[in-house]
């Protein structure tokens, strides 16, 4: 059987603030540490068979804190980068609102229409989230994959796997720092184990006084 493991990565403080990333970088929070940190005393004893990252800085520092600093052997996939939103990014969703009520209304209630001046739309992420899924469906017979990346990347992966049409993308269960999003394939079913799945903050984490 195979396990790929869609993880977004940990919270940053451009989260907290409430500003659009895309393809911008903020640092990690103190929480989204210590988070990362739990999912990897979760996923210790896991062979794992390759790990993906996105090449986003947040992502990649997940990663490191997932799997360990010194671990080195993962690929990065330009097709797990968030979103591009363009000049959006940088700015809150109620700046959005106010700057472009359209795009806001259609990003959040008819994702079929976003369209903006710079940056994707929403079928180029889904089409490069579908040409990577299928490349690794095709590669990997068996084993588990761990796979870290970001919240609009997790919510097409939603999307394929529940067959959904584009307008219903954020009507899938939310998705968290940390949260992990888990498929199983059998033979020639592919079934959803998780989504945004966040056990692992219940852990106790043995560095934490």
């Amino acid at each position: 059987m195979l396990y790929l493991y869609f993880i977004r990565h940990a919270q940053t403080e451009w989260n907290v603030a409430g500003k659009v990333q895309g393809r911008r970088d903020s640092g990690l929070t103190e929480k989204g540490v210590e988070d990362a940190r739990l999912l990897g005393e979760k996923f210790k004893e896991i062979d794992w068979q390759a790990v993906y990252t996105s090449p986003s800085k947040r992502a990649v520092r997940t990663l490191e804190l997932i799997h360990g600093e010194s671990f080195s052997s993962y690929t990065v996939d330009g097709r797990l980068i968030e979103m591009d939103l363009g000049d959006l990014e940088g700015k809150t969703m109620e700046e959005i609102k106010e700057l472009y009520p359209e795009q806001y209304h259609h990003y959040w209630h008819q994702p079929s229409k976003y369209v903006h001046t710079s940056g994707e739309n929403f079928y180029e992420v889904k089409d490069r989230v579908e040409a990577l899924v299928k490349e690794l469906l095709s590669t990997y017979e068996s084993g588990h994959v761990c796979i870290i990346t970001h919240g609009v990347v997790v919510k097409m992966v939603q999307l394929i796997f529940r067959q959904l049409d584009m307008d219903q993308l954020w009507k899938t269960p939310y998705i968290e720092g940390t949260s992990v999003t888990a498929l199983k394939r059998a033979g020639s079913q592919i079934e959803i184990l998780s989504e945004g799945d966040l056990s692992h903050l219940s852990l106790k984490n043995p560095t934490v006084q």
